[in-house]
């Protein structure tokens, strides 16, 4: 086995290795380096993983605007949350609701872990409105984009209109909490 061979084969093992010289040039060989922990091959050093709890706590107020009769509304409540950190940097969020057999909101909400500790959270809001609850005529939609202290909270209001054929709308009040996991 040649000293290049042997020296690849220590610094395998779990042990640092420095190369030193003996007998002169082109002659290498390993020691151990006094004082130093072992550690296994392939361990990567990292940081310390950082992780956060992201919760959302949202109140949707829908409104389906009927020509005839009374409009239908609903009040909502919903809560997701999801745990995010340097080895998971985002997670997504999604809350649906819909009202009067031809109305949906879809709430998408994007957490993204910064590495201050804050939390950026984006959202895309689109309401739905048609013959159906399950339609795809999409008449409104908005987004918004929040930042989220370490360690607090943040409120955000947001409003989503039929900007197709106006009438319908929904409220959506939102509070977004960034803690430890």
């Amino acid at each position: 086995m040649s000293n290049n061979e042997m020296l690849n084969r220590t610094i395998s093992s779990v042990r640092l290795m420095r190369p030193i010289s003996i007998r002169g040039a082109g002659s290498w060989s390993a020691i151990p380096t006094s004082g130093v922990n072992t550690v296994p091959q392939n361990t990567p050093v990292t940081a310390e993983e950082v992780r956060r709890r992201v919760v959302v706590a949202a109140k949707m107020y829908l409104e389906d605007d009927e020509t005839f009769g009374r409009n239908e509304t609903g009040t909502f409540e919903m809560k997701a949350d999801r745990v995010i950190g340097s080895r998971q940097p985002q997670g997504v969020m999604t809350m649906i609701r819909s009202i009067g057999g031809e109305l949906r909101v879809e709430l998408e909400m994007t957490a993204i872990a910064l590495t201050d500790g804050q939390i950026s959270l984006h959202g895309d809001v689109k309401l739905y409105e048609g013959t159906s609850e399950q339609t795809n005529d999409l008449d409104g939609q908005t987004s918004f984009d929040l930042f989220v202290p370490i360690n607090d909270f943040v409120s955000h209001s947001v409003r989503v209109a039929n900007t197709d054929e106006g009438g319908d709308f929904s409220d959506i009040t939102l509070a977004v909490s960034n803690f430890p996991a």
